[in-house]
C-alpha cells in the first residue's frame, strides 16, 4: 500500500514544472524546507530560470544566507527530490512590514 505523500509528490513535482506554480508551494513549504526560525526572516520571491530569489530583511541576513546557498539549494531540491533550483538571488526588503524606523 502507498502512502498519499508518495501518491501526492508526482502530482505535486508535475505542478512545479511551472516557475510561478513552483513559487507559490516554496513559499507554503518554505518553513519545513528551512525550519521555521529560517522561514520568519528570509523567503521565497519568484523563480525564474530555475534561479529563486529570496527576501532577506537586511544585509547581514543576506551575507548570511549567501554563504549557506549551496546548503539552501540542497534543501530545496531534496524536498522537492529533483533539481527545481540551481542558484539563488537575494534582495534585502525595505522595509518590512511592521518594522518601526527610529
Amino acid at each position: 500500500m502507498r502512502t498519499v505523500g508518495s501518491l501526492f509528490l508526482p502530482l505535486l513535482q508535475e505542478f512545479v514544472r511551472n516557475e510561478k506554480v513552483a513559487v507559490i508551494f516554496l513559499r507554503e513549504f518554505w518553513p519545513r524546507i528551512v525550519g521555521a526560525p529560517w522561514a520568519a526572516s528570509a523567503g521565497p520571491l519568484r523563480l525564474r530560470g530555475r534561479i529563486l530569489e529570496i527576501g532577506v530583511p537586511d544585509s547581514e541576513w543576506e551575507g548570511v544566507l549567501r554563504r549557506m546557498t549551496p546548503a539552501l539549494i540542497s534543501k530545496v531540491n531534496g524536498f522537492w527530490n529533483r533539481s527545481l533550483v540551481r542558484g539563488l538571488d537575494f534582495r534585502v526588503l525595505r522595509p518590512r512590514p511592521g518594522d518601526r524606523t527610529t
